[in-house]
């Protein structure tokens, strides 16, 4: 699983498309959140589209590339851990991203 902030809903909503058009996501959930954080000396306060992106690990690396160069930010934030999932969903992932 994948956790990627975005600055816009359509930002998000692109990327994933492109990752699900190329299979190399099963899917995401993008929510809306408020990000505090200091860039470059500056305290920021701003809204953000979390991606929540659901994937196997043999994608991972290439799943990182691919948001890397479609990513509106300069220094994108690409989280990525394992996680384990209930047999029947974790089946179905591999499913949609396998070819």
């Amino acid at each position: 699983m994948c956790y990627v902030p975005f600055p816009t809903n359509e930002s998000a909503q692109k990327v994933v498309a492109h990752l699900l058009e190329n299979k190399l996501i099963a899917c995401a959930n993008i929510v809306q959140s408020v990000s505090m954080y200091n860039w470059q000396d500056t305290f920021h306060q701003e809204d953000e589209w979390i991606a929540i992106i659901k994937t196997v690990q043999s994608k991972q690396q290439i799943l990182v590339e691919t948001v890397q160069s479609h990513h509106p930010y300069d220094l994108p934030a690409i989280l990525c851990w394992e996680i384990e999932a209930n047999k029947a969903y974790g089946e179905w992932v591999n499913e949609q991203v396998m070819d």
